[in-house]
C-alpha cells in the first residue's frame, strides 16, 4: 500500500521537532496510522506505537516487497496490543522472495487473539520469503484452522527466517500442526523465552496432528536458554516435531533441530478424548523423523510423556545427547498400549510406503548425561527399555511387511552411549507384552557402551520373556562394552544386569555388583540365550565376556541356555573375578544345569577366571551431567553417580551408606571415589560448555 504523501508528512510533523524527527522515528496511535506507518517509514527507521489495543484490519496488517528495513516497537513495554479480535488474523508479511525485503524487528509488542481458517496462514503473524526478528515480543491465544497446515502464532515459509529473543507463547494453538509455530522450509532461532500451554490436541484436532508447540518441515531451528512447558500434541511430538524428506545426500539433515541450555516439562503427546488416536503417541517432548536430525546439548527433560519416547522419539531420524538430565520421563499415556522407551525410544522399520528403497535405520549418541526413571509401576512404567529403546529395521532384515533388503550391519541401528548414569529405569510387562531392558532395549543395533553406570533397574513381571533388568540385547544385536558397571539391577528370572538373545556382545573390564534374580532361572548378572526361531530365524548367542569383576551378586552370576543342536551358544569367559556369596558361578542348561564352580567353567566355557576369597574395593563415579548449568534457567546442581564394593566408601567428602545413588554436587572440580581408603575411581565436572560465542553447533 502506499501512504499518500500528505498523510506521511503529518505523521512526521506530529512529532516533537528536532532529533525525534530527524531520526526517522514515527509515532502511531491506532491500527490506520500503523498500517500507514508500515510504507511511510524510511529504510533503518523506527515506528513507534503508542499504548494502546490495535485491532487487525480484516485480512491482518500488510508488509510486503518493501525493500527496506525497519524496526516496529511499543513505547513502554508490556502497553501494546496487536489484537485478531478472535476473528482475524494479526499480520501478513510477505514478499515474492527474500531480495524484495530487508529484516524488520518487532519489539516488545503483544501478539493476541489472532485466526486463520485459511490455508497457509498462521492466526498470528505469517512470514513468507521474509526476514523478522521479535524481541521481547508475547503470542497470546492465536489460533489457526487450516485444513492441512498450522501455525497458530506463527507461520514461516518460502525461505523465511525468524529470531524470537526472550519471546513468551502461551495459549496458541493449531487442529492440525505447530501450536504456536510452522517453520516450512525456513530458518527458527529461539532465544530465551517460554513455550507455555499451546496445543494441537484441542477438540476436533486431526488424528495426526503434530508438534504442539513447534512443527518443523524441511527446515531448521536453532533453540537456546528456552523453556517448553505443558505443551501437548494429539499425536507426535509434544513440544517439537520436525520432519525431512528423504534427498540426497542423505548424511546432509533436510531438517535441524539444536536445542541448548533448554528444559522440557510436562509435554505430552495424548489425543484429546473428542478424537480417539488408533495409532500410538510419540515424543512427549520431541519427535524427529526421516531425514531429520536432532543435537541436544546442556539440556533438562522432566515428566515429559506418550506412548513411545516419554521425552525424545525418533523414526529413522538422528539423535545426538550430551551432557542433559532426563528425569521422570514416562510411557504409555493410553491404557492398554506397548509403553516403549520411557525416555527415548528410536524406531526403523520400513513401511510398504517406502517399496525397494531400504532407509537408513534411526542412530542415537547419548554421552555425559544422566537418565533417571523413577515413574511408579506399574501403570506409567514402559513395557520395554525403561528409558532407552532402540530398534533397527528388522522388517528389512527378515523381510516382515516389506521386500527384505540388505545385510544386517545396513539395517542395525547404531547406538553409542558414554559415560552416561541410568538411575531407577524399569520395564513392568503388562498384558500389551514387553518386559525386557530395565533400562535399555536395544534390538538389531550396533551398540558401543563405554564407561557408564546402570543402577538399580528393574524388569518386572510373570511368566516369561521378562528380564535384563540393566540392559536386553536382542535380535542380531552386535554390542562392545567397556569399563561399564552394572549394579543392583533386578529380573525376576532371567539377566538381572544383561540378557543377551541371539545377538553377539565382547564385555571388557566392567563390573556386575550386587545384581540379583529371584526365581529358578539364573543369570545375576548375564543371562544368554540363541533366537530360537519362534517368531524369527535362529540364530546363535556368542561373544566375549573378559577381565570383569562379578561380586555381591544374588544368584548364580552367570547362565547360559546351550541347545544341543542349532541354534547354539557360543559364549567365552575368560580372566574374570568372582567374589562369593557361594561357590556356584556359573551355569548351563545342558552342561551344568545345577551350576558350576569356577574350575567348570574354565573347563566348559572359558579360560583364567578366577574366585577371590578377600572382599574387592572397586567402583565407579561420574559426574552427570558433566557440566554446571543445564537446562533454563540454568541448574546450579548437577549429580554424582555412583556404585561401589568394598568395606567403606567415600565421596565428595561424605560417607557413602548406599552401594550405588546418585550425590547432588555444585562446584566444579574432580571427585574421587575411595573406597577402603583407595581411590577407585575419579570424574570431572565442569562449567557449563555452551556459551553466548560458543553455541554448542
Amino acid at each position: 500500500m502506499r501512504v499518500p504523501q500528505a498523510f506521511a508528512v503529518s505523521l512526521l510533523l506530529a512529532l516533537p521537532a528536532g532529533p525525534a524527527a530527524a531520526s526517522g522515528v514515527i509515532v502511531v496511535h491506532n491500527s490506520k496510522e500503523l498500517q500507514a506507518a508500515f510504507g511511510a517509514v524510511m529504510d533503518g527507521g523506527i515506528i513507534e506505537a503508542a499504548p494502546n489495543v490495535y485491532p487487525a484490519p480484516a485480512k491482518g496488517f500488510s508488509i510486503g516487497n518493501a525493500r527496506k528495513g525497519f524496526t516496529v516497537r511499543a513505547l513502554k513495554p508490556a502497553t501494546v496490543f496487536l489484537d485478531g479480535k478472535g476473528t482475524d488474523t494479526i499480520l501478513r508479511f510477505k514478499n515474492g522472495d527474500r531480495s524484495k525485503g530487508k529484516p524488520v524487528v518487532f519489539r516488545r509488542l503483544t501478539f493476541r487473539n489472532g485466526v486463520s481458517v485459511t490455508e497457509g496462514q498462521s492466526g498470528g503473524v505469517t512470514l513468507a520469503a521474509a526476514e523478522a526478528r521479535f524481541e521481547q515480543c508475547s503470542f497470546l491465544q492465536n489460533t489457526a484452522t487450516g485444513k492441512t497446515t498450522g501455525g497458530g502464532a506463527v507461520l514461516m515459509n518460502a525461505n523465511s527466517a525468524a529470531t524470537f529473543v526472550n519471546s513468551n507463547f502461551r495459549n496458541n494453538s493449531s487442529q492440525n500442526r505447530g501450536g504456536a509455530i510452522e517453520d516450512i522450509g525456513s530458518s527458527l532461532t529461539v532465544q530465551g523465552g517460554q513455550f507455555t500451554d499451546n496445543h494441537t490436541n484441542l477438540p476436533g484436532h486431526k488424528p495426526t496432528s503434530a508438534g504442539g508447540a513447534v512443527y518443523l518441515l524441511d527446515g531448521t531451528a536453532h533453540i537456546s536458554d528456552a523453556r517448553f512447558e505443558r505443551n501437548e500434541t494429539g499425536w507426535t511430538g509434544g513440544a517439537i516435531y520436525a520432519f525431512g524428506h528423504w534427498t540426497d545426500p542423505v548424511s546432509t539433515p533436510r531438517a535441524e533441530v539444536v536445542v541448548i541450555r533448554s528444559t522440557f516439562l510436562a509435554n505430552r503427546a495424548v489425543p484429546n478424548p473428542c478424537c480417539g488416536q488408533s495409532s500410538a503417541t510419540s515424543g512427549g517432548a520431541v519427535h524427529v523423523e526421516d531425514q531429520a536430525t536432532l543435537r541436544v546439548f546442556g539440556s533438562q527433560f522432566f515428566d515429559n510423556a506418550a506412548d513411545d519416547g516419554g521425552a525424545l522419539d525418533s523414526y529413522r531420524a538422528v539423535i545426538e545427547v550430551n551432557g542433559s538430565l532426563f528425569l521422570g520421563n514416562r510411557t504409555p499415556v493410553v491404557a492398554g498400549r506397548l509403553g516403549i522407551g520411557g525416555a527415548i525410544s528410536v524406531a526403523s522399520n520400513d513401511s510398504a510406503a517406502d517399496g525397494a528403497t531400504n532407509r537408513r535405520p534411526g542412530q542415537l549418541s547419548v554421552t555425559d548425561s544422566l537418565v533417571q526413571g523413577g515413574a511408579a509401576p506399574p501403570a506409567t512404567s514402559a513395557q520395554a527399555g525403561g528409558c532407552i529403546a532402540v530398534e533397527g529395521d528388522w522388517s528389512r532384515a527378515y523381510g516382515v511387511g516389506v521386500p527384505a533388503l540388505g545385510t544386517l550391519a545396513e539395517n542395525r541401528a547404531p547406538v553409542m552411549i558414554r559415560r552416561v548414569a541410568f538411575a531407577d529405569c524399569d520395564v513392568q510387562k503388562s498384558s500389551a507384552g514387553g518386559g525386557l531392558g530395565g533400562a535399555v532395549s536395544a534390538v538389531m543395533v550396533d551398540l558401543v557402551m563405554d564407561g557408564s553406570l546402570v543402577f538399580d533397574s528393574d524388569a518386572r513381571g510373570d511368566g516369561s520373556g521378562v528380564g535384563g533388568g540393566g540392559l536386553a540385547l536382542q535380535r542380531e544385536s552386535t554390542a562392545v562394552i567397556t569399563g561399564t558397571t552394572f549394579a543392583h539391577d533386578t529380573a525376576p528370572k532371567t539377566g538381572g544386569a544383561l540378557y543377551l538373545a541371539g545377538s553377539t556382545v565382547q564385555v571388557t573390564g566392567c563390573r556386575f555388583l550386587r545384581n540379583e534374580v529371584g526365581g529358578r532361572i539364573q543369570g545375576a548378572a548375564i543371562f544368554a540365550i540363541p533366537q530360537l526361531g519362534a517368531a524369527f530365524p535362529a540364530r546363535d548367542v556368542g561373544g566375549l565376556v573378559q577381565g570383569s569383576l562379578f561380586a555381591d551378586n544374588a544368584g548364580i552370576p552367570i547362565w547360559d541356555v546351550d541347545p544341543p543342536s542349532a541354534p547354539f551358544n557360543e559364549m567365552q569367559y575368560d580372566d574374570n573375578q568372582f567374589y562369593p556369596p557361594g561357590d556356584l558361578v556359573y551355569g548351563n542348561s545342558r552342561t551344568a544345569p545345577n551350576g558350576a564352580d569356577v574350575a567348570t567353567l574354565n573347563n566348559l566355557k572359558g579360560n583364567g577366571n578366577v574366585l577371590l576369597f578377600n572382599r574387592p574395593a572397586a567402583g565407579i563415579v561420574l559426574a552427570s551431567p558433566a557440566s554446571l548449568g543445564t537446562g533454563a534457567p540454568p541448574a546450579s546442581m548437577s549429580f554424582l553417580a555412583y556404585a561401589w564394593i568394598g568395606g567403606a566408601a567415600n565421596l565428595a567428602g561424605q560417607s557413602l551408606n548406599g552401594n550405588a545413588g546418585l550425590l547432588p554436587v555444585g562446584a566444579t572440580g574432580t571427585y574421587t571415589l575411595s573406597v577402603d581408603g583407595s581411590a577407585v575411581s575419579s570424574s570431572q565436572l565442569a562449567a557449563a560448555p555452551c556459551t553466548l560465542t560458543n553455541l554448542c553447533r
